[in-house]
């Protein structure tokens, strides 16, 4: 992809290259490269001494995936970027193995993320950490009246840094019941663990760094969305550094007939830190319409009362043949008093190639 230049942007060219290949029948390997390149020129056809003005960002990772004796999977890559001046730990890695089966749902996981590993073309949320998580999970099917299926699990996970200080631990328990009519109820509990370097700012106050410590639950109920009118509950309550948090939201789903599909949702936020209580509400619509098999369109909008900014996306997408499609898109943000924030209009254009 390329992308022109204007008077506070300079031009850019993105490419991405994945491969993948099944061997032994249930092993899979792949790799995968991504360039993104800042030409410092008056634009795109600018090639004069283009060496000397260009910035880059490249990035190249393997991975191995496996499935063994049905229900034993195992996952693992290991990337690395480059750029100009980049020095210290430019490494990304994880191996996980899990096991899955009609009962048991058992899973670990390491990860290690490099203080200088910087995908441009792609995103990280936490650098200079190692990643621990564990969960085990099961789903009998108690012989209570109206219930499917009852999951309850256990959850564990830490972020720590190379010198292995903790900088994040949650620890969740959980309990999903699946009942006979396709609806779910999920109950969560968590205790968290947050150590701040540096201290943040929230609603005109200041959570101090340190070390942080609360607990917060949360219970939600979906009906069966196989029904022409469906919808969700959810509720979420706990502590909040050294506040509280409260939260209350619903989704409601009409699905008119097989072409058209209208999603309305609501939330509703209280987070009250030092004495002072402020509110988030957010509200979103969303409309989807099938053409056919092959052409499919939908349309997004959200208001934050907070920002007081609405989003809206519009998306068309024409599937020209199996696994391969062309989408467009539309996006903008702007304010409540009509100012543009941000307009994009996108395509992108996919083929998969089998060998």
């Amino acid at each position: 992809m390329q992308t022109s230049s204007t008077d506070l942007l300079d031009s850019e060219s993105f490419t991405v290259a994945r491969v993948r290949r099944t061997v032994l029948g249930s092993v899979d390997v792949g790799g995968i490269f991504t360039n993104r390149q800042v030409l410092r020129g008056r634009s795109a056809n600018d090639v004069s001494d283009r060496q000397a003005q260009t910035e880059y960002n490249r990035a190249w990772g393997v991975d191995v995936n496996a499935r063994l004796f049905g229900n034993l999977m195992v996952h693992s890559y290991l990337a690395e970027t480059h750029e100009p001046g980049q020095s210290g730990n430019n490494q990304a890695a994880r191996a996980s193995l899990a096991w899955r089966d009609a009962f048991w749902n058992i899973s670990v996981l390491y990860r290690s993320i490099g203080e200088a590993f910087n995908p441009d073309v792609g995103f990280v949320r936490r650098r200079a950490v190692r990643h621990y998580y564990a969960t085990v999970g099961a789903h009998p099917r108690p012989p209570v009246r109206g219930l499917n299926e009852a999951n309850p699990y256990l959850e564990i996970e830490q972020y720590r840094d190379f010198d292995g200080m903790l900088e994040t631990r949650n620890v969740t328990g959980g309990m999903a019941l699946s009942f006979l009519d396709g609806s779910v109820l999920t109950l969560l509990g968590t205790d968290r663990y947050e150590r701040l370097d540096r201290e943040f700012s929230l609603s005109g106050g200041t959570v101090p760094a340190g070390v942080h410590q609360f607990r917060e639950a949360s219970a939600k109920y979906v009906s069966d969305a196989s029904r022409p009118l469906s919808g969700e509950v959810r509720i979420g309550g706990g502590g909040y550094f050294q506040g509280a948090r409260r939260s209350i939201g619903g989704t409601l789903a009409w699905r008119v007939n097989r072409h058209l599909g209208f999603d309305f949702g609501a939330d509703h936020n209280v987070i009250e830190f030092e004495g002072a209580p402020f509110t988030v509400d957010v509200f979103s619509g969303r409309v989807d319409y099938a053409l056919s098999t092959r052409v499919l369109a939908g349309g997004w909008l959200q208001y934050n009362d907070a920002t007081r900014e609405m989003i809206t996306n519009v998306r068309l997408n024409w599937i020209h043949s199996p696994l391969s499609d062309l989408f467009l898109v539309f996006s903008e943000r702007r304010t409540s008093e009509g100012e543009i924030l941000d307009r994009r209009l996108t395509a992108k254009l996919t083929k998969l190639f089998a060998f």
